[in-house]
């Protein structure tokens, strides 16, 4: 599979070539904002995204089968996770997108004149940089459709320990329409390489950096004068309501403590159980059936020294705990390839992933609400599981994104958002636009 990266390097050439790939980008977007209309960026970025999408991808089964052995996880899941990530890129997804989003869609292919009689034009800034995190793969893919709608170069730099998806997109779309293929540059280095950080920060307009609180803080302490959008630590969490049945939906919620080893901030850590104790723990059996359903489909594979540590030192307060504590419930996979923990007194703080999952107990929604409130760490996704037809459905999704939860779907649906959706809330797209005038655009 070619790869357009620039490759990890602390040498000044590796600079000079990232400076030379980003002014050729820069002539592309010149180009484009000059001729390029709506629906022929939407088109070129449907048909590069379908040829990833469609059932029997040989681009999608390539860099599923790269990742698996790169990453540790199962070819398998990454298929299908990508799968949904393209699948999410369509030309009424995008088309929504802009209506939803953009305040003037025809002010994006030309100017306009405003109020006071300026001409202007609608656009994004020259250039946006995303430094993406390393646990999921795909994150930029979403980014380079938001940013070639706004008509900027999108410059991103994958972690080492998710590579190939952005640049191999970023070929697709060359492959489909050379121009916009030109305005998007991935990278990739390692994290201490202070010459190509430093570079890319100096460069761009605007800047995005994905990862921990710890990572994101880390990175933006070092250029203290800069505006920075900053993507942190999140938790997701399933929700079974008291009218919900139970058994209903442990597939989809199975699969969103599965899906990429539970490493996103869309991964479900945690899951909340309104109604009697004995509905969680019937919940917990159901779980681990499809948990283990899912490990014969998935096979897990072991993660780094930190991730491994973390999840055994999990597995041993659960032991530690549940035989202490007779409303506890600890059920184990073959070889702990799963584990689930009935746990009454857990906290909303983030899991360590790996197919582990705490189920809490809840008295009714008061408590539930109670809980959504205390989290240390803000909600990225509710898996609701409940039917959208129930009487008491759209109070209930009021209630969780009252909660500032930026995401509520369907269980198994986690991992699969919608193209505009960002972890904070905030819009995708819109915020990238703004009004400039005609000689400045």
């Amino acid at each position: 599979m070619e790869r357009r990266l620039v490759e990890s390097s602390q040498t000044e050439s590796a600079e000079l070539l990232l400076r030379q790939q980003l002014a050729e980008a820069e002539e592309a977007r010149k180009t484009a904002l000059a001729t390029l209309d709506n629906s022929e960026i939407v088109a070129a970025l449907a048909e590069a995204a379908g040829a990833w999408s469609e059932q029997d991808s040989e681009l999608r089964r390539g860099a599923a089968a790269f990742l698996a052995e790169h990453g540790h996880m199962s070819a398998t899941m990454l298929e299908q996770g990508l799968g949904s990530v393209f699948s999410a890129i369509t030309t009424s997804s995008m088309e929504n997108l802009l209506k939803r989003e953009c305040p003037d869609a025809p002010a994006l292919e030309h100017t306009t004149i405003n109020k006071a009689g300026e001409s202007v034009r609608l656009r994004g800034p020259s250039l946006v940089f995303h430094s993406l995190a390393g646990n999921v793969p795909g994150m930029g893919v979403p980014a380079i459709v938001c940013a070639l709608l706004a008509r900027s170069c999108c410059l991103l730099r994958d972690s080492p320990r998710q590579p190939i998806i952005s640049g191999a997109f970023a070929d697709t779309l060359a492959a489909v329409h050379p121009l916009l293929g030109s305005m998007v540059v991935a990278t990739e280095w390692d994290a201490g390489d202070r010459r190509m950080e430093s570079t890319a920060m100096r460069v761009a307009s605007r800047v995005e950096l994905y990862g921990s609180d710890e990572t994101v803080d880390r990175m933006a302490s070092r250029y203290g004068g800069r505006s920075i959008v900053e993507h942190g630590s999140r938790v997701s969490l399933g929700l079974v309501p008291a009218e919900a049945d139970t058994d209903q939906w442990a597939r989809g919620l199975a699969q969103d403590v599965a899906m990429y080893e539970g490493l996103g901030c869309l991964s479900m850590s945690l899951l909340l159980v309104e109604g009697p104790a004995d509905r969680a723990a019937r919940m917990a059996h159901k779980l681990g059936i499809e948990l283990s359903r899912l490990q014969r489909l998935w096979p897990r594979g072991p993660q780094d020294l930190d991730l491994e540590t973390s999840r055994r030192a999990f597995i041993g307060r659960a032991e530690l705990s549940s035989a202490g504590n007779h409303d506890e419930l600890l059920i184990r996979g073959r070889d702990d390839g799963w584990v689930v923990h009935v746990d009454p007194r857990a906290k909303l703080d983030p899991g360590c992933g790996l197919r582990v999952v705490k189920i809490v107990p809840v008295h009714d929604r008061e408590a539930t609400l109670e809980l959504l409130d205390s989290s240390r760490v803000p909600i990225a996704g509710v898996a609701l599981a409940m039917n959208s037809d129930s009487r008491n459905w759209k109070e209930t999704v009021n209630d969780v994104y009252s909660c500032e939860a930026t995401l509520v779907c369907a269980p198994g649906q986690l991992q699969t958002p919608p193209l505009g959706w960002r972890q904070d809330g905030h819009q995708r797209l819109g915020d990238l636009l703004d009004w400039y005038r005609d000689e400045q655009a």
